[in-house]
């Protein structure tokens, strides 16, 4: 899908695609959109409608060139398997991101130490529901991510309950989403 030649979309704010791609055992380069200029993008969802696969490294380096924005805010790679490596730059290369929703294959790929205090609010990680991470993995990312206001993986979310325990100590738990707003990853899979 190449998008390049597309008219002019400089005022674009928000872009979601969802495509598809042949079987194939990793999403390779030929397959990863080709996205157009687009200076003011704050908002990019991308979800690949076919089975979840691995992202090559070719694949996420032409991605991460085209996405040439600091204004960046919400990144979505829906069933583009991140490895942690990927994790660690696109946390390095978008400092600003406030909302990150990924595919990872096992819990293994969230000990990527860039998670620790990076200024994501909402960070949401899917992966299959055996080797995904539990809700004490969750409660120990969130610990070490102190702007982080939502956390989630499939379709659990919780919010962040931060307060000072009765030694001056701080506490961090989970609570299951009790607000009368939709969690922010479910409105990401609406839009």
């Amino acid at each position: 899908m190449d998008l390049s030649r597309a008219p002019d979309l400089t005022h674009l704010h928000t872009l979601s695609l969802s495509f598809y791609s042949p079987p194939c055992p990793t999403f390779a380069l030929d397959t990863i959109p080709t996205l157009p200029n687009l200076p003011n993008l704050t908002s990019l969802y991308l979800t690949l409608s076919s089975d979840k696969r691995p992202l090559a490294s070719s694949a996420f380096t032409k991605l991460l060139s085209e996405i040439n924005t600091s204004n960046l805010k919400r990144l979505s790679l829906l069933n583009l398997i991140i490895s942690p490596t990927q994790l660690s730059t696109i946390l390095r290369s978008y400092p600003d991101l406030e909302e990150l929703y990924i595919t990872v294959s096992s819990r293994e790929t969230l000990s990527c130490p860039e998670l620790k205090g990076c200024g994501l609010r909402v960070f949401h990680a899917n992966a299959p529901p055996e080797l995904g991470p539990t809700a004490d993995d969750l409660l120990e990312l969130a610990k070490g991510m102190a702007g982080l206001d939502q956390i989630g993986s499939q379709n659990r979310v919780y919010e962040i309950w931060r307060s000072l325990g009765e030694d001056g100590e701080k506490v961090v738990e989970l609570g299951r989403w009790g607000r009368i707003t939709t969690p922010a990853y479910f409105q990401n899979l609406r839009g």
